[in-house]
């Protein structure tokens, strides 16, 4: 009986591990710049699975603050489109894409944990816009600098000087 319940669980277990959900990042129409994702955030509102899909819908300024904790993982399929309908192409790491880069894009994907000055944060970090002005600054100060800026302001991460 024992091993029946155990045997059970964890096909139980290997299902949800293995079920594959279609990730749509909704984001405001011509809104190019940083998407951050804040999990357990307390003002936020909680991600919900409909079927085999989560729809992620970003605020006017790129920031959504989620209830729930990180989402692991993302298996299945990423899709993006403005909040009009027109898709976005998901490209990831532009470095890495296979084929022509299109004009605009969903780039990026870093999750970050973090804790400043006592308080803990837990990021995804993702962009929206040319893929090839996401290559060229990915990896320069400027890029950091403007992503402090824009977790300070939008998600509330404290600077430290």
């Amino acid at each position: 009986m024992i091993l029946r319940i155990v045997t059970l669980v964890s096909l139980l277990f290997l299902d949800a591990c293995n079920r594959r959900i279609t990730w749509t990042h909704v984001i405001p129409k011509n809104y190019q710049g940083f998407l951050v994702i804040r999990y357990d955030c307390p003002t936020g509102y909680s991600l919900k699975q409909e079927g085999a899909s989560i729809s992620v819908i970003y605020s006017t300024n790129g920031a959504l603050c989620v209830t729930n904790g990180f989402l692991t993982p993302w298996v299945g399929s990423v899709t993006c489109r403005e909040t009009d309908g027109t898709p976005i192409p998901f490209v990831g790491l532009p470095w890495g894409y296979s084929g022509r880069l299109p004009a605009k894009g969903l780039c990026g994907g870093d999750e970050v944990n973090m804790t400043v000055l006592g308080k803990d944060f837990h990021l995804d970090i993702m962009w929206v816009g040319d893929p090839k002005s996401f290559a060229a600054i990915r990896n320069t100060p400027e890029y950091q600098k403007e992503l402090d800026d824009f977790l300070n302001k939008e998600i509330g991460v404290p600077k430290i000087e």
